[in-house]
């Protein structure tokens, strides 16, 4: 954990690229030869769970992006469930290996992020700048109530890079400065929750 450095800004002219994110779990339901919903979309920080519902099969990936996990796990009435955490974007292929010949197969696409508004949050807007950054790069964001507040930095493979927390911050324009010259030139993705409510924004690291 690293210490916030906060304070209120009076005000701010830069450029955003702001989205809302909400992780979710998206179910699949495994009976009858099929994988229901066969087809779907995620997004990074989503956790897709198979649930069985009769017979006897297995949820094994046959292709996965580079960097992802596979897996291979039995779903039957004594392992009757199986979770999978995304971490990476890309196509998934899976089947269930007993019946694959029937065409029991499945497939799922991950953006790396998912927009979504959330009415209510407590996250009113944020920002980066300089974007793109090679030293430090300056976080603002925006809170209307006392909030717990997480700062999350993944690279574009969905792997953790960084990470900040505050407590009880008031409600008000906040600035936290992130040191970003010890990470590898590329994309990466900031992830402010406050709440139950989580602002994103992409932003860029040249070296």
């Amino acid at each position: 954990m690293k210490t916030f450095f906060i304070r209120a800004l009076s005000a701010l002219t830069f450029t955003l690229l702001v989205c809302s994110v909400s992780a979710t779990k998206i179910t699949v339901t495994v009976a009858n030869y099929t994988f229901s919903p066969a087809n779907f979309s995620a997004k990074i920080g989503d956790t897709v769970e198979w649930v069985w519902s009769a017979g006897s099969h297995t949820t094994t990936s046959t292709s996965v992006p580079a960097g992802a996990l596979s897996w291979n796990n039995n779903i039957n009435s004594s392992l009757p469930t199986f979770m999978y955490k995304i971490t990476t974007a890309g196509t998934y292929q899976y089947q269930c290996n007993f019946h694959v010949g029937m065409g029991m197969t499945g497939t799922f696409t991950v953006s790396a992020l998912g927009i979504k508004s959330v009415l209510g949050s407590t996250v009113i807007s944020a920002a980066m700048y300089p974007n793109p950054a090679n030293e430090i790069v300056n976080l603002t964001y925006n809170t209307t109530a006392v909030s717990d507040v997480q700062i999350a930095i993944y690279n574009e493979q969905g792997k953790l890079a960084d990470h900040y927390s505050g407590n009880n911050l008031p409600a008000s324009l906040h600035l936290q400065e992130i040191p970003v010259y010890n990470l590898p030139g590329g994309i990466y993705y900031c992830i402010i929750t406050a709440g139950d409510a989580e602002s994103c924004i992409k932003f860029v690291v040249i070296k």
